[in-house]
């Protein structure tokens, strides 16, 4: 089993306020209950959860209502799980910032994001 760790930054389709978690693991009823009751030892109720089977295990997507430093806690819970193989932490876009907000000019931050960082310069040339 080949556990990998991964989290990013990215705007989806249906943008969101809440850290989005996609977690692949072992196709057994098992995995899915492990998962439920690692949220519900936390006191955690989703704002939307969905799993679908798939020819190579099970796929758990899920938004919750936490801060970005609680998703990252989470997410390394949800690795630590036996049957969980993936967890994928995709925390919710940054408001941009008001031109007038700063007294001049809003930086492109998305822009300088993809001079330094390969993988934002693929995802941003994917969204266009």
């Amino acid at each position: 089993m080949v556990n990998v760790t991964r989290s990013i930054d990215i705007e989806r389709a249906r943008p969101t306020r809440f850290p989005r978690f996609e977690i692949h693991a072992d196709r057994c009823p098992q995995a899915f209950a492990r998962v439920v009751d690692l949220l519900a030892a936390r006191s955690l109720l989703p704002s939307e959860l969905h799993a679908r089977q798939s020819c190579t295990g099970l796929w758990i997507g899920l938004h919750l209502d936490i801060d970005r430093h609680a998703a990252e806690r989470l997410a390394a819970k949800l690795r630590a799980i036996v049957s969980v193989d993936v967890v994928i932490l995709i925390h919710a876009p940054t408001p941009p910032v008001e031109a007038g907000a700063t007294g001049g000019d809003a930086p492109d931050l998305c822009a300088s994001r993809c001079q330094t960082d390969p993988a934002e310069r693929r995802a941003h040339q994917s969204a266009e």
